[in-house]
């Protein structure tokens, strides 16, 4: 079982480097995706933006569904999957500071419902897939380093240098 320890140190990690690489990233690289080569022509791949604001919402879908056996509002969707390889903004997010504002929320809402908790709590307590929440808290680790590691791919490819581990 991972250890709540250091999923929390990862997060904290997770969080500060996210946000110091959007302190990075020009409005124009923000909207810099890669070009869908051998994809479908209605086929698109995240942007910058659209990989912060995605982990934003599946930050807050998690806490919905591990901890309060729900799911996450209509509406409250800040990229909005369509059909397949289709999607769309579910609201304005024109800067930095508007997206740095929706991880904040993201990250509020999560250490509200589950980080505020004890460590001892996150091991017993059961999460809807019948995990406990220490180990459903390893999956949010996991996905948002995905998303990490992507942003920083295209930030390289937009010509922006990441900020440093």
């Amino acid at each position: 079982m991972p250890d709540p320890c250091t999923e929390m140190n990862l997060i904290q990690f997770g969080r500060t480097y996210l946000l110091s690489a959007l302190d990075r990233c020009t409005p124009e690289a923000l909207d810099f995706r890669p070009p869908a080569v051998e994809l479908p022509e209605d086929y698109s791949l995240f942007s910058i933006r659209e990989h912060f604001l995605h982990i934003a919402d599946i930050g807050e879908m998690f806490i919905h569904e591990a901890v309060l056996d729900e799911h996450k509002p209509r509406g409250s969707w800040r990229v909005i999957y369509e059909d397949a390889g289709s999607f769309r903004l579910g609201g304005s997010f024109p800067d930095a500071a508007s997206i740095r504002a929706e991880l904040e929320r993201c990250w509020d809402f999560q250490d509200r419902h589950l980080l505020s908790r004890p460590q001892k709590a996150l091991g017993d307590a059961i999460g809807h897939r019948g995990r406990s929440l220490a180990e459903e808290l390893g999956w949010l680790v996991f996905h948002e380093s995905q998303h990490r590691g992507q942003i920083l791919t295209l930030m390289r490819m937009a010509g922006l240098e990441p900020p440093r581990w």
